[in-house]
């Protein structure tokens, strides 16, 4: 096969090499995995990235549990508090809901209701995030986040931080409610 004519397979194989960039398969993938992440950003900054091909460097649990679906929405920082898409019933809201009752104006995330916000402080301490904060005091918040989600001790200590994130949301979302007057 020595022509010189545009078969289909030499024209894929150009494509590729395009593609690749002079790299290997392997190398080209992780680095194209990684990349997708860090466009994505906001809502991957907190998955692990992938160091080689077949690592799949899965979340902690891998269940089709309702405590792996929480996990999942806290880590991808969509757990539902109206920032990204509006809470059923409700406008989309970018500000703290609680905050602003408050007179403060904080942008709501994930990391801002289990570590920041102010007015939850109560549920901070009851549900252990203030504790986890004090311990890594010194250290932002994003990074306390990030931690708190990565560094537990076993499987009953990420499903108790699961639970206390749930929890906290349901506060928070309940308060919304009443300041809002949805009872």
């Amino acid at each position: 096969m020595n022509s010189n004519k545009p078969f289909g397979y030499r024209q894929r194989d150009q494509k590729l090499e395009r593609i690749l960039r002079g790299e290997d398969l392997e190398t080209w993938y992780v680095n194209d995995i990684n990349n997708r992440k860090q466009i994505n950003d906001y809502s991957c900054r907190f998955l692990p990235e992938k160091l080689y091909p077949g690592l799949d460097n899965q979340l902690a649990i891998t269940s089709y549990t309702e405590e792996a679906k929480i996990l999942a929405e806290f880590m991808t920082m969509n757990s539902g508090l109206g920032n990204r898409s509006p809470i059923k019933g409700y406008k989309q809201h970018k500000l703290c809901q609680v905050c602003q009752k408050a007179g403060q104006n904080n942008r709501i995330n994930e990391i801002h209701l289990l570590f920041e916000c102010v007015s939850l402080k109560p549920a901070h301490i009851k549900y252990g995030t203030q504790a986890y904060k004090q311990k890594n005091a010194g250290t932002d918040s994003q990074s306390i986040y990030k931690k708190y989600w990565s560094d537990y001790k076993d499987e009953n200590d990420l499903n108790e931080r699961i639970k206390s994130a749930d929890t906290i949301r349901n506060i928070y979302l309940d308060l919304v409610k009443r300041i809002h007057n949805r009872n």
